[in-house]
C-alpha cells in the first residue's frame, strides 16, 4: 500500500521542564495533519511521470460538492418537561441539604447524620461524573430503511418518547417521485418498556428489518413486519430478551446488529463480548472475548468488513475480534496519555475504518492495522462524546459531532487515483438556525436522493424528545430537501400539550400561593400606632408632672411598711395612685412615666 512518509525511528522523547511536572512530547508514527501546519509530501506516479503529491490536495470537483446547512424542520414535538435547574452549590452544601430533608420528612429514621451526609455526598459525586460523561448512554435515534424499495427511499424513524423515555415510537417517511420527503409522525408508541431507553440499534436486509432496544434492565430484540413498500404502519414482534445475567451479571453498554439475521453482538461494561443467536426459536448466548477491565467501563462496538468480524474500542485501544475463532488483533493504541478514544464506525464500502479521539480523527485501513493512514487534529475541547458518521456524496464525507452541541465538522478525506489518502477540502463546520449550544441524545443521517448522489437529511432528537430534521445540501438547488409533514389532529394536540410543559420540581410543585396586601397592617404598626402613642402621651402630660412632684416626698407620705429595699423603678411605680403595693417584678409593668417627659426627668435626676 502506498503511504505518506513518517518518522518511524525509535528515539528517546525529549522532556521539557517548566512549572509543575515535566511534560513529554508524544511521538506519532503516522501521517498527522493539523490546520495551518506543514504536511507530508511524496512522489507519486501520474500519467507515466513522477509528481509531487501532498496530503492536503484541494480539488475543484470535490469543492463543488461542499455541503451547506439548510433549514431545520420540527418533525415531532417534545414529550418531556424541561429539566429542573439545580443551583451550583458545593458537594458539602448539597449533602447538608439532603441530610436536612431526610431529618425533616423522615424523622422516625434513626440514621447518624454523618452517614447520611456521606451517602448523599457519594451520590452527588456519581451524578456529577455521569453529567460529565455517561458511558452507558447510546444513540437513541435510528432510521430503519425498507430494503425492498429499489428506486425510492422509505423507512421509519425509531426513537423513544414519553415523560420517562420508555415508550418506543415508529414514524414513517418516504421520498416520492417528485423528490419530496413525506413524514407521517405517529403519536402512539408501539411498545412500552419497564425502564428508560438508552439505545436504539437496527439493521435492514432482504430477510427483514430488526431492532435492538437497550434499556436500563435488558435488551429487547424486535422484528418489524412491514406489509408493503411505503407502508406507514408496521407490526412489531418480539424475538427475545437479553438480561444482565446472560452477560456475566454486568451492565450492557453497546449492541450491534450485523447483516446476519436474528443475530446480535453485545459488550458489557467489563469489556466482554457476547453474541446472541435467535435463529432456531431460542436464545443462544456465546462469549467471544473475555474482559478484565473494572476501571474503564467505556466500550463501543462496530461491524467489520466480514459478518464474522467486529471492532471494539476502549478508552485506550481498538481491536478487531473474529467471532468464530475468538482471535483478537490490535487495530490501534492511542500514543498520548492525555487522549482517549471516543467513537468508532463500521467498516465502510471504501474499506476504511474511521474512529475519533478527544484530539483527532483517524482513518485506518484494516489490512494494515496499528498505523492509521491519516490523522487530522480536530481542535475541539476535551469531549468524550465525540463521534463520526460517514456519508457518500460522490466522495466519502466524515462528519464529526458531539451530543453536547449542534456543531458539525465535515472532513472530505478519500483515496485518490494515486492510491494515497488525501484531504480534498479543508475541514469546515456547519451550524443550524437553532444555534450550536443545543445538545442531543441521538442522530441519524439519511441520503434521501441516492439517484442524484446528493441530499443528506440529519435527524436529531433533543433531551426533551423533540425530533428535528436539517437539510445538508450541495449548492445545486435541485438537491435541496422538501419536507412535507402530515400534521394529524393527534399531532397538533401533542404540540399544544408540549407548549404547556414546565419543569417538574416534585412535591414543591404542589405548593399554592395567594397575594395579600399587607400595607394596612404595616400602616397600623408603624404609622397609626405611633400617632396614637403620641396623642396618649399628650393626654397624660399633667399626670406625669404630678407624679414627678410626688416623688421627692414619697418616703414622708408613705404609710405602708416596707419589707425590702425598693429600687427606683419600684418607687416610681408606688408613687402613683394605683396600685399602692406591688410585686418584685413591677419594673415589667407599664407606667405613665414611660414617656419622653418621664425619660427626660429621670435623665436630669441621674445627672446624665
Amino acid at each position: 500500500m502506498d503511504s505518506w512518509p513518517t518518522d518511524d525511528r525509535s528515539t528517546s522523547q525529549t522532556t521539557y521542564k517548566g512549572k509543575g511536572k515535566s511534560k513529554a512530547q508524544p511521538a506519532f508514527n503516522y501521517p498527522y495533519v493539523e490546520q495551518g501546519s506543514l504536511t507530508a509530501l511524496t512522489l507519486a506516479e501520474r500519467n507515466g511521470h513522477l509528481e509531487w503529491s501532498s496530503i492536503v490536495n484541494p480539488s475543484t470537483e470535490t469543492t463543488a460538492q461542499r455541503l451547506h446547512a439548510g433549514n431545520v424542520v420540527n418533525v415531532f414535538p417534545a414529550t418531556r418537561a424541561p429539566a429542573v435547574h439545580i443551583p451550583a452549590n458545593s458537594v458539602s452544601q448539597r449533602a447538608e441539604q439532603g441530610a436536612n430533608f431526610l431529618r425533616t420528612y423522615l424523622p422516625d429514621v434513626d440514621i447518624a447524620a454523618e452517614l447520611i451526609r456521606d451517602q448523599v455526598a457519594e451520590d452527588i459525586k456519581v451524578t456529577c461524573s455521569l453529567d460529565l460523561f455517561d458511558p452507558y448512554a447510546g444513540n437513541t435515534l435510528h432510521v430503519v430503511l425498507d430494503s425492498r424499495a429499489e428506486s425510492r427511499l422509505s423507512g421509519f424513524l425509531t426513537f423513544p418518547m414519553g415523560e420517562v423515555n420508555r415508550e418506543l415510537n415508529l414514524s414513517s417517511f418516504a421520498v416520492g417521485n417528485d423528490d419530496k420527503m413525506r413524514i407521517k409522525p405517529s403519536t402512539t408508541p408501539i411498545r412500552t418498556f419497564n425502564t428508560p431507553i438508552r439505545q436504539v440499534e437496527g439493521s435492514s436486509s432482504f430477510s427483514g428489518s430488526f431492532l435492538a432496544v437497550r434499556t436500563y434492565g435488558s435488551i429487547s430484540l424486535l422484528q418489524l413486519d412491514i406489509g408493503y413498500v411505503g407502508a406507514s404502519t408496521v407490526t412489531v414482534n418480539e424475538l427475545g430478551t437479553v438480561v444482565h445475567s446472560d452477560v456475566g451479571k454486568r451492565a450492557i453498554v453497546d449492541v450491534k446488529l450485523p447483516s446476519t439475521p436474528l443475530e446480535s453482538i453485545l459488550v458489557n461494561d467489563q469489556g466482554s463480548i457476547y453474541t446472541c443467536n435467535l435463529e432456531y426459536g431460542k436464545k443462544i448466548m456465546m462469549q467471544t472475548m473475555q474482559g478484565h477491565s473494572d476501571s474503564d467501563v467505556f466500550w463501543r462496538l462496530a461491524l467489520g468488513s466480514n459478518p464474522s468480524d467486529c471492532l471494539v474500542i476502549s478508552g485506550r485501544d481498538a481491536q478487531c475480534v473474529d467471532l468464530r475463532s475468538r482471535e483478537t488483533n490490535s487495530l490501534f493504541s492511542i500514543p498520548s496519555t492525555k487522549d482517549l478514544l471516543t467513537g468508532i464506525e463500521n467498516v465502510q464500502s471504501d474499506d476504511m475504518i474511521r474512529m475519533c479521539s478527544t484530539s483527532e480523527v483517524l482513518w485506518i485501513d484494516p489490512r494494515y492495522p496499528r498505523k492509521p493512514v491519516l490523522a487530522y487534529k480536530h481542535g475541539r475541547q476535551f469531549d468524550r462524546y465525540l463521534e463520526t458518521r460517514t456519508v457518500f456524496i460522490g466522495t466519502p464525507l466524515t462528519l464529526l459531532s458531539s451530543r453536547r452541541n449542534g456543531l458539525l465538522t465535515v472532513y472530505d478525506v478519500s483515496r485518490s487515483d494515486d492510491n494515497l489518502v488525501h484531504v480534498n477540502v479543508p475541514p469546515y463546520s456547519l451550524t443550524s438556525d437553532k444555534g450550536t449550544n443545543e445538545p442531543h441524545t441521538g442522530q441519524a443521517f439519511v441520503q434521501y436522493l441516492p439517484h442524484l448522489k446528493s441530499g443528506i437529511a440529519r435527524f436529531t432528537t433533543s433531551e426533551r424528545g423533540e425530533i428535528l430534521c436539517q437539510d445538508l445540501y450541495a449548492p445545486d438547488p435541485r438537491k435541496q430537501i422538501d419536507i412535507q409533514l402530515e400534521r394529524s389532529s393527534d399531532l397538533q394536540a401533542l404540540e399544544i400539550e408540549a407548549a404547556k410543559f414546565h419543569p417538574d420540581v416534585g412535591p414543591l410543585g404542589m405548593r399554592d400561593h395567594s397575594q395579600i396586601n399587607l400595607f394596612p397592617t404595616y400602616d397600623q404598626i408603624f404609622r397609626i400606632h405611633g400617632e396614637d402613642a403620641e396623642k396618649a402621651e399628650e393626654q397624660r402630660a399633667n399626670a406625669v408632672y404630678e407624679l414627678l412632684d410626688r416623688l421627692p416626698s414619697f418616703w414622708q407620705d408613705n404609710t405602708e411598711p416596707v419589707e425590702h429595699v425598693l429600687t427606683t423603678s419600684e418607687i416610681i411605680f408606688r408613687a402613683g395612685e394605683e396600685p399602692e403595693s406591688g410585686a418584685r417584678a413591677e419594673f415589667l409593668a407599664q407606667s405613665i412615666l414611660n414617656s419622653k417627659r418621664g425619660f427626660r426627668a429621670l435623665s436630669q435626676a441621674s445627672g446624665c
